[in-house]
C-alpha cells in the first residue's frame, strides 16, 4: 500500500528531509524546520501532536540519537538538558554524512573532508584530493567503511575513492562515462567510432568504452593516469 505523512508541524509543511534515524522506539527526522522525534510504538505519527521538535534551528543536517549529537555546517552540537551546546567546531565544508563506531569513534564526512573524532580530537582526516578548478570541482557525497577497514568515499562526477588508511594510499574507481554531459559537436570517424568535442577536450566511444581526452592545462585537474583507467591525460595540441 502507499502511505505518507508530512504533518510534523501544524503551522508549516516540511519540504526537505535531510536525515532519517531509528533508535530504540523512536523515529528521528531532520528537516529544514529542525529535528523531530516520534515514538512509533506508542503514538500515531500521522498526527502533528505525536511529534516533538527536539531542535528548532534550520542548520541541522544529521542527528546521531545514540549519543545525542547534531551535525550542522562546521559545528557539532551536544544535548545538554534542554539545550544544545558546542561539542566540536572547525569542520571544513558542508556535513554530508556521520556515523558512530562501536568503539566510540565518530566518522564525519563533509563536502571536502573526511574526519574521525575520538574524545573530541581528530585522529584521522583526509582531504578531497582533486581539482580546485571550478569546471572540474568535485565534492564528497557519502562514505562506507568495509569490514576489512577499507574506506570508500563517493565523489561527485568522478566515481568513488578506495582509501587505505594504514598505507596512506588511495585509488579512484571511475565509471565508464563521459567526463561531462554537454558537447558542442559530434561526428563518426572513418573507423566507425563516435567522437564528441567540447572546449575542454574530446570523448571517443570505442567498443562500448568511453575514452576521455582532456586538453592541457585542464588535464592537470583530473586524477593522474596511474590513479584511474578511464581518463587519458595528454597534451592534444
Amino acid at each position: 500500500y502507499k502511505d505518507y505523512f508530512n504533518y510534523f508541524l501544524s503551522e508549516s509543511s516540511i519540504q526537505e528531509i535531510l536525515d532519517l534515524d531509528l533508535f530504540q522506539d523512536s523515529l528521528y527526522v531532520t528537516t529544514e524546520w529542525g529535528i523531530f522525534a516520534g515514538n512509533y510504538k506508542m503514538d500515531n505519527l500521522k498526527s502533528s501532536e505525536a511529534w516533538t521538535r527536539i531542535f528548532s534551528g534550520d542548520s541541522a543536517t544529521q542527528y546521531l540519537p545514540a549519543v545525542g549529537l547534531i551535525f550542522t555546517n562546521g559545528t557539532v552540537l551536544e544535548a545538554n538538558d534542554n539545550d544544545w551546546l558546542e561539542f566540536y567546531s572547525g569542520l571544513d565544508g558542508d556535513v554530508m554524512q556521520a556515523s558512530l563506531e562501536e568503539d566510540g569513534t565518530i566518522n564525519i564526512l563533509t563536502s571536502d573532508w573526511y574526519y574521525e573524532l575520538v574524545n573530541k580530537e581528530i585522529v584521522y582526516s583526509f582531504k578531497i584530493p582533486y581539482s580546485e578548478y571550478e569546471a572540474f570541482k568535485s565534492k564528497f557525497t557519502s562514505f562506507h567503511i568495509h569490514l576489512d577497514g577499507q574506506l570508500y568515499i563517493g565523489m561527485n562526477n568522478y566515481g568513488f575513492l578506495a582509501i587505505d588508511k594504514i598505507n596512506q594510499t588511495h585509488e579512484l574507481f571511475t565509471p565508464n562515462t563521459p567526463f561531462q554531459g554537454e558537447f558542442q559537436a559530434l561526428t563518426v570517424i572513418s573507423d566507425g567510432n563516435l567522437v564528441a568535442a567540447t572546449n575542454i577536450g574530446l570523448l571517443i566511444i570505442k567498443n562500448g568504452l568511453h575514452y576521455n581526452l582532456i586538453s592541457y592545462p585542464n588535464y592537470k585537474n583530473y586524477p593522474k593516469n596511474y590513479e584511474n583507467t578511464n581518463f587519458i591525460n595528454t597534451l592534444l595540441f
